[in-house]
């Protein structure tokens, strides 16, 4: 059976290893040449591994955290250098290194130059990305709001161009009263409204909604 295997764009295996070489000049070791897996479980940031067997080492990471534009940077170099003093710990007392986080794992810590902090806390960078979330979506929302409102103003525009070409003078032919001219109008827009003296009607005269006008006569 194939094993499907991952890769992170915002973290390759080569972002990775220029940060695993940086470490291993400062110990003399050779983490950077260990094989890099990504998995996509997100219960744990990363891990040193090693096989029991045939003593294969390699280092693996999460992609629910590492391919996230949210996750800080430093976070993130955090994670490779807590399991990067996993591997010294491991390099330098065999089978006596910390498989925890004990005095021995926290010695390497401090020597590459970071706090020995065990575990990373998600639960800070969680909420910070709700609340960033949550802006987005609402940033979305009034741009979206403020596109709509656009988009109506300009069809105010249009139709109040449109429906304003209904002057005095202005001949139509009506459906059922046949032709008639236009002798008075008022209002913009879609509150536009003419009156119309039609032939047919002698002289009585029809108030009409200029919109109505414009989809149901023709003009001339």
């Amino acid at each position: 059976m194939e094993i499907e295997h991952y890769t992170s764009k915002l973290w390759p295996e080569k972002r990775i290893r220029e940060e695993l070489r940086r470490l291993d000049r400062i110990t003399g070791l050779h983490g950077a040449g260990l094989s890099i897996w990504f998995t996509d479980r997100g219960e744990a940031l990363g891990s040193f591994c090693r096989t029991k067997i045939s003593n294969i080492m390699f280092f693996e990471f999460s992609l629910q955290w590492f391919d996230d534009p949210d996750w800080p940077e430093e976070s993130a170099l955090h994670t490779i250098r807590h399991e990067y003093a996993h591997y010294m710990d491991y390099m330098e007392n065999g089978e006596n290194a910390d498989d925890s986080h004990g005095e021995s794992w926290q010695e390497c810590c401090r020597k590459i130059g970071i706090s020995p902090s065990p575990y990373y806390n998600p639960t800070d960078f969680l909420r910070k990305k709700k609340i960033i979330l949550r802006r987005q979506a609402e940033i979305a929302r009034r741009e979206k709001e403020k596109a709509r409102r656009q988009r109506e103003a300009l069809d105010d525009a249009l139709l109040a161009i449109r429906y304003g070409s209904y002057n005095v003078g202005t001949i139509i032919d009506h459906p059922v009263w046949g032709k008639g001219m236009v002798i008075n109008a008022a209002g913009e827009g879609v509150h536009r409204t003419v009156t119309v003296r039609f032939a047919s009607q002698g002289s009585q005269v029809r108030k009409l909604n200029a919109a109505w006008v414009d989809k149901n006569c023709r003009k001339g």
